[in-house]
């Protein structure tokens, strides 16, 4: 390593920033080099520091610098214990076990789906004393990218009183148990793949939460339009879209009877 001592500062040996002459009252007077010549700027600093050892102004760089090196180390532990407590709050807001091949998941995610079912995630994913699991079929037709896993279907499974019960149904429509999510009319001439779905634990307005991220496919297997962000809302107790692009922003009220159109096939 190559250290450019033009740009230490020599305040403690009371010269400028810079310096590694000598000041002209003391030209008479420059420490001999270890080889008798012209001493280095290394030899220099060295004997400079042994000769004001003594003084007032060495003294005082001495006993500032354990102030300096203290206040160092804890400014080092308080970045270190705020990312450590960063990443706790992350890991709390979301309280998900990772164990995605727990038997019971995937027995429970086969009475719904049959036997291609697939266990996402399986854990306490709201927070709550609830078992959740998130199961989906997959299309073999589409591989998995950036944008999430192609399915065909997909569920949220809750555990309440030892049975497990569905949350919400991810088909042609998604639907929770008090209407339809994630839409404002029902087109009957579009044609339906699936979606692309990814599985986050951070809503969009920045908040830690587990999140289910839905894109409708379309027929080159690339998702369409805005993704549909479904979140657990703890007030009204179900799964619910949730979105920063709509005034007001937040959790939308699921329809229970929307209109029907006929578009254009596509």
């Amino acid at each position: 390593m190559v250290v450019d001592l033009s740009q230490t500062s020599c305040a403690c040996l009371g010269h400028p920033p810079g310096y590694w002459g000598h000041p002209p009252s003391r030209r008479g007077m420059e420490p001999a080099s270890t080889d008798g010549g012209i001493p280095s700027p290394v030899e220099f600093v060295f004997q400079e520091a042994q000769m004001k050892a003594s003084s007032k102004e060495s003294v005082q760089c001495r006993l500032a610098m354990p102030v300096v090196l203290f206040f160092g180390a804890l400014l080092i532990a308080s970045n270190f214990l705020a990312c450590s407590r960063q990443a706790t709050w992350k890991n709390e807001g979301v309280k998900t076990t990772a164990d995605a091949s727990s038997p019971e998941c995937l027995e429970a995610a086969q009475k719904i789906l049959g036997s291609d079912a697939q266990v996402a995630r399986c854990g306490h994913l709201t927070g709550g004393s609830d078992m959740d699991s998130i199961a989906f079929v997959r299309l073999k037709q589409f591989s998995e990218d950036q944008n999430g896993i192609p399915v065909s279907r997909l569920v949220i499974l809750q555990k309440v009183d030892s049975q497990w019960k569905t949350a919400l149904d991810a088909a042609r429509q998604i639907q929770n148990p008090a209407g339809y999510v994630g839409i404002d009319y029902i087109d009957d001439s579009q044609q339906y793949l699936g979606y692309r779905a990814n599985f986050l634990d951070r809503r969009s307005d920045g908040k830690p939460a587990f999140l289910v991220q839905l894109s409708y496919l379309r027929t080159d297997g690339k998702p369409e339009g805005v993704p549909i962000e479904i979140s657990w809302n703890p007030t009204a107790g179900r799964f619910q879209e949730f979105s920063v692009n709509q005034e007001p922003e937040g959790f939308k009220t699921e329809l229970k009877n929307p209109p029907h159109i006929h578009g254009t096939k596509s």
